[in-house]
């Protein structure tokens, strides 16, 4: 009940002060400014490291801290409002510097900061009399960083080139001789055999002839 009550009143209070007139909380007030060295491609709940100086609001030693969805902030749609009561207060120094952590979230029910540029703001007080510094903060988008890149196909090995079998000359010498074997062996027989019935004939041939002179004689 007390944090609902919280909630209330806090965004009466925002509601009053910024719709005090059509240009709502102006920037840079004294010169106040909020830098961070991390603002862009965050995702949701980092935390950053804000550093603010120039707020010098006087009787003022705290600042409050949310997100806005605009800069310079114009009116209450700024902010969600149901998040103002959970705004953290910051400590500021009393030369008007402070240096703060802030986690920083995407989704603010009445605005999403990836379809819009937010804003961290730092504030003190409300309306045109308070001291204001904004910094621009952006988020990478959580569904590209879940998408696996496309690969290219990997590249298929060229076949193997077929290489003759190697043979020695040692090898080679012995299926020479192998081959002269063969062949000696082959024709020495065929040359004998001719030989042997070349002298049969010539035999057969020279006894007739002796056997017919006799007979005349």
């Amino acid at each position: 009940m007390l944090r609902a009550t919280r909630v209330v009143l806090a965004a009466v209070g925002v509601s009053i002060g910024f719709l005090a007139g059509t240009a709502g909380v102006s920037a840079d007030h004294a010169g106040e400014t909020a830098t961070s060295d991390t603002t862009e491609g965050l995702t949701d709940g980092q935390t950053i490291t804000i550093s603010v100086t120039n707020m010098l609001m006087p009787g003022m030693s705290t600042a409050q801290i949310m997100m806005a969805n605009t800069w310079p902030v114009v009116g209450p749609d700024a902010f969600n409002l149901a998040e103002f009561g959970e705004a953290p207060t910051v400590t500021i120094n009393p030369d008007g510097t402070g240096t703060f952590d802030y986690a920083v979230k995407i989704d603010h029910g009445t605005y999403n900061c990836l379809e819009i540029q937010c804003h961290v703001v730092v504030f003190q007080g409300m309306g045109f009399d308070s001291y204001t510094a904004g910094l621009p903060v952006s988020f990478a988008d959580p569904a590209a960083a879940t998408t696996p890149p496309t690969e290219a196909p990997a590249a298929t090995d060229a076949p193997a080139p077929i290489e003759a079998p190697e043979i020695s000359l040692e090898e080679s010498a012995e299926a020479d001789d192998s081959g002269d074997d063969s062949g000696d062996d082959s024709g020495g027989g065929s040359a004998g055999i001719i030989i042997a019935v070349v002298a049969a004939v010539v035999v057969i041939g020279g006894g007739g002839a002796a056997l017919a002179k006799r007979r005349k004689s």
